[in-house]
């Protein structure tokens, strides 16, 4: 074109095509600023000119950037200039760069360190990642972009150490390749010697020696480095072609794919499982028997899982294989194809089938298990470990219900915008659906806990609804997330006491379950009362966030006790003859099959057996009673410090202390209720009748004086004392009638037995107690003061010591019948 064209109007210029000469786009610049367009009405015109100009002679863009005069031309320096005041404007640099991306190296440090202007740039054309700052340059996760953008930046990073990632050594250099062909399968091009680009293949004539050499090359490079990087070269580089496909360009036979795996045994791991056939797996493993570790394992008979075994067994044994190898073959036949083959094994290679497939146990006979198995099934299933992880989820369990216990007014003031005046009921409510949690699944766990073959399964389960109702109220910016959070609370707690407890009796059997439930108890009690504790410290020097942080720690170290516990009845399969168990109660031996069979009387049946009692009646109100006892304290407690002494929340955490050292007495209570089981009786009874008095002498403590102070601390300290030494009291007191019941009619419950439901029974008296307790306590205090609700709880428990004393072990005059006839029967004997 001429350049008197563009002379006569310069937008002539923006649609020229691309042969016009510099002559021409000078001509058209001239005239643009002869005619003013250098005006702000006019200025997006000038700026089409100049862009079309570069466009096509981008050479000039450095001279007009530097202010400089390009060669050839005839600009004055005014007209330069004012060029170079559009060019080193940013917005014209990457309108530039969207058609000529090497326009980057013209922009200023802000945009060659704009991570997304950079790899766009690079998407069109490699080089221009050498323009981006060094900070990107020698940053690892952009340069895996940069090679996803455009995989030939891949050779530019290898091939320059000095500019890109220069502070990697060799082997991080070359991990960063391994990397970033697998962000981007096309990559594998340029990390291996070929010369054509994968994406081009499928265009060119196959047949042409040159092109299917050179692909061919490309396949087995890749399924012989890595068997990865070759299946996604197909899948994504390469669309509707597969190792089908591939087994064809590489050896000429559609049909037959055990060519790739003479290649590469790991290839087996590519292929439709469709393509899997029983027939074609007995080849696979007859031409490379490490194929077995890579297959996909499908559903097939177990004639068919044997055979392939059988040939993988035979095959390691007769073939080159490496040794590392075939240990692996050996262990991996045996555990995913024949276990039945465990019997011919190595005790080596047992040890890892076993740890692979934990069924496989059952095919061998105790004689035949790993020496160090006897010791670890030994442990993981004794008295002292059960004990220990039903102690801790317990205590996680009722831990996690009290830590919010100081934090909840805070929180519901800040976070859910509840009124000062509301604080006290939402509080209550809060702490009360614990116990409605609690108390509809308590009957739910024990049934299950009973049916079930298992008791592991459904104490494993609670811990979806622990964590739920963790993560629920650490996000709770609403009343609702808080109501939810307390109902699984309360479920996921019925299923840890029920359930946990069954397997304590399961394990120690009735002449130490006092003592294991005292520890239970004790960790429980902890839990509960050193929540408020830890929340109301760590709320008030950590903040919200830091008390769930703890919650989640708690549960994490939960979740691994509960997985190593093994039951007992399961570990005394294995364990040889000589190995000294303890006294097992019959039910713990008669769990057999999926589900246990139902009584003959029905769920209905073994309630109506459990209710007629009067002893369970009684354990189920003691419960009731402990319950009420503690969530009051729970309930109005942190309120009553803060009004009274002007208490924070660490201080509001403390006054629980008192309460919490006592239970330390719960395990020596329970070992006394063990030892002399006619004793629990006036034990329990009594602890009833002096919690009484303690409860009464609240009252005087209403000042914020040193004395009173240490008056509420020490009544909280005795108050302690008698509930650490009620509960296991109780509680054995359940397990010890369904022993007897079940010792005078074995098949008074069935099979499965009713321990985990006469537990469940107990529980709905302490979630009862949860529930009321909060309302009880709350409304009395706010209506008639703290002296009239000690008094009142006082009185709950002083009346409850004369069922206690009546009817725990029995109605009282016929243990003293039995008692009277036991001396004179014993005064005959010795005459």
């Amino acid at each position: 074109m001429e350049p008197e064209l563009a002379k006569l109007n310069p937008e002539i210029a923006v649609y020229a095509k691309k042969s016009a000469s510099w002559a021409f786009f000078e001509g058209a610049l001239n005239a643009a600023i002869q005619q003013n367009w250098d005006f702000p009405e006019d200025r997006q015109k000038l700026e089409d000119v100049l862009f079309a100009a570069l466009r096509e002679c981008l050479a000039m863009l450095s001279s007009f950037y530097n202010e400089r005069e390009p060669e050839g031309t005839s600009l004055d320096m005014p007209t330069i200039r004012r060029i170079s005041e559009i060019v080193r404007h940013q917005p014209f640099i990457e309108r530039l760069m969207d058609i000529v991306p090497e326009a980057l190296q013209f922009a200023d440090r802000k945009l060659q360190g704009t991570k997304e202007i950079v790899l766009k740039c690079v998407s069109k054309r490699a080089d221009c990642i050498s323009f981006a700052v060094p900070e990107l340059r020698n940053n690892k996760r952009f340069c895996l972009d940069a090679v996803a953008a455009n995989p030939a930046v891949l050779r530019l990073i290898m091939d320059d150490p000095s500019n890109f990632l220069c502070h990697y050594s060799g082997q991080q250099r070359q991990v960063f390749e391994e990397s970033a062909v697998k962000r981007c399968y096309r990559a594998y091009r340029y990390a291996a010697e070929e010369t054509r680009e994968n994406r081009h293949l499928l265009n060119e004539d196959l047949k042409d020696k040159c092109y299917y050499e050179s692909f061919q090359a490309i396949l087995r490079g890749a399924l012989e480095d890595n068997p990865r990087v070759f299946k996604y070269a197909l899948k994504h580089e390469l669309q509707r072609l597969y190792y089908k496909d591939a087994a064809y360009f590489m050896k000429g036979d559609p049909t037959d794919l055990l060519s790739l795996i003479e290649i590469n045994p790991d290839a087996i791991g590519l292929m439709d499982p469709s393509d899997l056939t029983f027939e074609f797996m007995q080849r696979a493993v007859n031409c490379d028997p490490r194929s077995i570790l890579h297959a996909e394992r499908l559903e097939r008979t177990q004639e068919e899982n044997h055979a392939i075994a059988e040939i993988a067994l035979q095959r390691a044994d007769a073939s080159f294989v490496p040794g590392v190898d075939h240990l692996k073959i050996r262990v991996h036949a045996v555990a995913f194809y024949n276990p039945t083959k465990i019997r011919d094994l190595e005790e080596s290679e047992r040890v890892m089938v076993l740890e692979q497939t934990p069924k496989a146990i059952e095919f061998l006979t105790p004689i035949q298990l790993p020496a160090h198995w006897h010791g670890l099934l030994e442990l993981r299933s004794s008295g002292w470990f059960v004990t220990t992880v039903v102690s801790y989820a317990a205590a996680t369990d009722i831990f996690l219900y009290g830590l919010i216990v100081p934090v909840t007014p805070t929180a519901l003031q800040s976070r859910i915008g509840i009124s000062e005046g509301s604080l006290q009921t939402w509080s209550s409510i809060l702490l009360a659906l614990f116990g409605v949690g609690l108390l509809a699944s308590s009957p739910i766990a024990g049934y299950i806990a009973d049916r079930f073959e298992s008791r592991r399964y459904p104490y494993l389960f609670a811990l979806v609804g622990l964590g739920a109702a963790t993560a629920l109220l650490c996000a709770g910016d609403h009343i609702g997330f808080w109501i939810s959070g307390r109902l699984f609370q309360g479920a996921a707690s019925a299923v840890v006491w029920v359930v946990g407890n069954a397997l304590v009796a399961d394990t120690v059997g009735k002449d130490g379950v006092g003592k294991a439930i005292g520890y239970t108890t004790m960790a429980c009690c902890v839990g509960q009362l050193a929540g408020p504790l830890v929340g109301g410290v760590v709320y008030q020097h950590g903040g919200y966030y830091a008390v769930f942080g703890i919650a989640f720690g708690l549960i994490g170290l939960d979740i691994v006790l509960r997985l190593a516990l093994i039951e007992r009845r399961h570990a005394l399969k294995w364990l040889q003859p000589e190995v000294g168990l303890p006294a097992m109660e019959p039910h713990a031996m008669e769990h057999h099959g999926p589900m246990q069979e139902a009584s003959p009387r029905g769920v209905l049946g073994r309630l109506g057996i459990l209710l007629s009692s009067p002893r369970v009646i009684v354990a189920i109100w003691g419960s009731l009673v402990v319950s009420v006892t503690m969530s009051s304290f729970d309930s109005v407690l942190p309120l009553f410090v803060q009004e009274n002494f002007r208490w924070k929340q660490g201080g509001q955490g403390l006054i629980f202390l008192p309460l919490i050292i006592p239970h330390a007495l719960s395990p020596v209570a329970g070992s006394f209720v063990d030892r002399f089981p006619r004793s629990s009786r006036y034990v329990t009874a009594g602890v009833f009748l002096l919690l009484m008095p303690a409860m009464i002498l609240l009252r005087f403590v209403t000042n914020d004086s040193i004395r009173h102070k240490i008056l509420l601390c020490a009544l909280l300290t005795v108050i302690g004392v008698f509930i650490s030494i009620a509960m296991p009291a109780l509680y054995a007191e359940v397990i010890r009638f369904v022993g007897e019941k079940e010792h005078q009619t074995p098949d008074a419950f069935g099979k499965g037995g009713a321990v985990a439901l006469a537990l469940g029974l107990t529980n709905i008296g302490f979630a009862t107690g949860s529930i009321v307790g909060p309302f009880f306590a709350g409304f009395i205090r706010v209506h008639s003061g703290w002296g009239t609700m000690g008094w009142a709880l006082g009185l709950l428990a002083g009346v409850s010591s004369i069922p206690v004393l009546l009817f725990t072990g029995g109605w009282i005059l016929r243990e003293r019948s039995e008692g009277l006839e036991t001396e004179l029967v014993g005064w005959i004997k010795q005459m």
